[in-house]
């Protein structure tokens, strides 16, 4: 209970049998699965009473937040915050980017992780950071699905501006996506 529609099938020898549920199970929700009153062994042997065995759907690891949540910014090598719902298994939990690059990672706590380039990202380059849906909670419960965010730095050249038919005296100004060295 509650009842959810499905077929049960045995297996050749008849030692397991299988529930293929019609409809999924609901997150959060206690199950109640017992066996059949009459239920016996080929050759007569019976339960001591009916035996039944219990079962909570448990929700899926999820990424509550990225810190910071930006795609684009003036940092060639920024540093990430990804928070979990729960404390995670580390050992499970691996970070790829694409365009390859190493990275430093470790955790603040059970739940957050922290994700940083270990060398300067190429300017206007778009990377993709992906944590696998193989990561697992402490309670061993998968991520709900793999977890990707992008990121842009800066261009370099930002933007020039400079005279034009209707104001020709207006001044140039070349605009840099970072600090530049004046030396």
């Amino acid at each position: 209970s509650p009842g959810v529609p499905g077929t049960f099938s045995w297996n050749d020898d008849f030692t397991a049998v299988t529930f293929n549920r019609t409809r999924g199970f609901t997150v959060g929700e206690r199950y109640t699965f017992s066996a059949a009153v009459d239920l016996h062994t080929a050759d007569g042997l019976t339960f001591d009473g009916r035996p039944s065995w219990y079962l909570t759907v448990l929700q899926p690891a999820r990424v509550l937040r990225r810190d910071p949540a930006l795609a684009r910014a003036a940092d060639r090598r920024p540093a990430f915050t990804v928070t979990f719902d729960r404390p995670m298994d580390a050992a499970t939990v691996s970070v790829v980017l694409q365009p390859a690059s190493p990275l430093d990672i470790s955790w603040s706590d059970d739940e957050t992780l922290f994700i940083q380039p270990a060398e300067l990202l190429d300017p206007g380059v778009a990377y993709q950071f992906t944590i696998p849906a193989t990561a697992a909670g402490a309670d061993g419960m998968p991520l709900e699905e793999t977890y990707r965010f992008r990121y842009i730095p800066a261009q370099v050249l930002a933007a020039v501006e400079g005279p034009t038919r209707a104001e020709p005296d207006r001044a140039l100004v070349v605009r840099f996506g970072y600090s530049m060295d004046r030396a």
